[in-house]
């Protein structure tokens, strides 16, 4: 949990995992405005941090809440990246792919809004690695 601490602050992990979408939401605009912050510090082991907390502690949880929370924080990390999110593409999109056959419907919709927000902010996902579909 220091590790999540030290990438993701307290309140925002917590509102991450929350029930109601509201927060889940407002956390993952606090996530996104931190990664546009460590970009312009030029912080990309920061920014790897924080992905792989999003993965470990939120998209692979056992608990659903916490699985939409690492989905919709995923979404967020790309779109605070913005020009840079080719180089983290590989570390985003598979997580959001497994998501796509979660045994929660509401999960399996914010994968797909996931890779919906993604493909927003780098069309490249969409050819970068086509054998992930093949996946499903």
């Amino acid at each position: 949990m220091s590790d999540a601490l030290s990438a993701i602050p307290a309140a925002v992990h917590r509102n991450l995992s929350d029930k109601l979408y509201e927060k889940r939401k407002n956390a993952a605009i606090e996530i996104e405005n931190t990664v546009k912050l460590l970009i312009a510090a030029g912080d990309h082991d920061k920014i790897s941090k924080v992905i792989d907390v999003l993965i470990k502690e939120f998209a692979k949880s056992p608990q659903a809440n916490h699985r939409k929370g690492g989905l919709i924080g995923l979404a967020a990390v790309t779109v605070g990246l913005a020009t840079e999110a080719a180089q983290y593409l590989e570390q985003i999109v598979p997580p959001v792919i497994d998501s796509f056959t979660d045994q929660d419907s509401r999960v399996r919709y914010y994968a797909c809004e996931a890779l919906y927000n993604i493909a927003k902010v780098k069309t490249i996902v969409l050819n970068i690695r086509v054998d992930w579909f093949y996946l499903m």
